[in-house]
C-alpha cells in the first residue's frame, strides 16, 4: 500500500512539471504562480488632438505639420511594467496598411506627465496635404518579452479642412474638323485644372458631349500622365490634362457641344466650359 502511494505521488509530481512547461503551474508550498503568459491589457486609449483642422494650422508650403499626443492605461498583471511594451499605429483613411508607428513610454518625459503611474504617452509628428482630410485610425497595443500580445484599442482621428472647388482654364481644341471619306480623323484636347487645395486635390477632369445621340451625360476622362501614344498628353504632373480622340467618318455632321469640367477629392466641381466643334 506504501509503494502504491510512493508512486502515486511521483507521477503527480511528474504531470505537475509537464504541465507547468505548457501553461505555467501553482505551488501550493512556495506561493508562486508563473505569469509569464499573461499579457498587459490597455484599459483606456485617448488622443489630443481628435480632431486636426487643416486650415487653422499655418502651411510650410503645400504641407501642413500636425502632432498627436496618444495616451493609454495599461494594467500590467505581472506588476514589471518592464515586461511589455506599448506601441501606438496610424492608418490612412479607408487602408489597412500601417503609415506611422511610435512606442509610448511611461518615464516622465514628454508628452508623459509622471514616470510609473501606468499611464503610457507618445506624440505622432507628420505632415499633411489638403487632400488627406478624412478619418485616420490610431490604434494601441502591447507585447511582452514572451511575444503575447494584449487587446487593441482604436480611435479615430478626424482630419477636417475649408474645401475650394478646382478650376479649369485654358481650353485647347479644334473649333472644326472636316471628316475624310473613309477611316478616321484624330484630334486632341486640352485643358489646365488647378485647385487651391493643391493639385493633388484635383481627382478626375472630364468633358461631356452635350449633343450625344447615346448619352449626353458620359463622362470622357483627361489624363496628365505622360502618355504620348495613348492619351496624347506630353508631360506628367504639369496640370494639363489630355486626351487624343477619333471620329470616325460615319459621324454626323453637325456642331457639338462639349462641357469640361473638374471634380475635387470633396465631390465639389469646377464651373463649366463650354467649347463647340462642328463637325463637316
Amino acid at each position: 500500500m506504501r509503494r502504491l502511494r510512493a508512486v502515486s505521488t511521483r507521477w503527480l509530481v511528474l504531470t505537475c512539471t509537464a504541465l507547468a512547461m505548457l501553461t505555467g503551474c501553482e505551488t501550493t508550498d512556495e506561493g508562486v504562480i508563473d505569469l509569464s503568459g499573461t499579457p498587459a491589457f490597455i484599459s483606456t486609449a485617448r488622443l489630443d488632438p481628435d480632431t486636426i483642422r487643416l486650415h487653422t494650422i499655418p502651411p510650410v508650403g503645400d504641407r501642413y505639420p500636425a502632432t498627436v499626443d496618444v495616451e493609454a492605461t495599461v494594467t500590467d498583471p505581472t506588476g514589471n511594467s518592464g515586461d511589455f511594451t506599448v506601441f501606438a499605429e496610424l492608418f490612412r483613411p479607408e487602408s489597412s496598411v500601417q503609415w506611422r508607428q511610435i512606442q509610448l513610454r511611461d518615464d516622465g518625459t514628454d508628452p508623459d506627465d509622471s514616470a510609473g503611474d501606468r499611464v503610457f504617452s507618445g506624440r505622432f509628428a507628420f505632415d499633411l496635404v489638403s487632400s488627406d482630410a478624412g478619418a485616420f485610425r490610431i490604434s494601441v497595443r502591447s507585447v511582452n518579452e514572451t511575444g503575447y500580445r494584449s487587446n487593441v484599442l482604436e480611435n479615430t482621428l478626424f482630419v477636417m479642412r475649408l474645401n475650394a472647388s478646382p478650376a479649369l482654364s485654358n481650353l485647347s481644341a479644334p473649333d472644326t474638323l472636316d471628316l475624310p471619306g473613309s477611316g478616321s480623323v484624330f484630334f486632341t484636347m486640352s485643358v489646365e485644372a488647378t485647385d487651391p487645395d493643391g493639385p493633388e486635390d484635383i481627382q478626375e477632369v472630364y468633358f461631356r458631349n452635350l449633343d450625344s445621340p447615346s448619352d449626353p451625360n458620359r463622362k470622357t476622362f483627361l489624363f496628365d500622365d505622360g502618355n504620348t501614344g495613348i492619351n496624347g498628353d506630353s508631360v506628367a504632373g504639369d496640370g494639363v490634362y489630355t486626351r487624343t480622340l477619333q471620329l470616325p467618318s460615319t459621324t454626323p455632321k453637325q456642331t457639338y457641344r462639349f462641357a469640361f469640367q473638374a471634380a475635387d477629392t470633396f465631390g465639389d466641381t469646377s464651373a463649366t466650359l463650354l467649347h463647340r466643334l462642328t463637325v463637316r
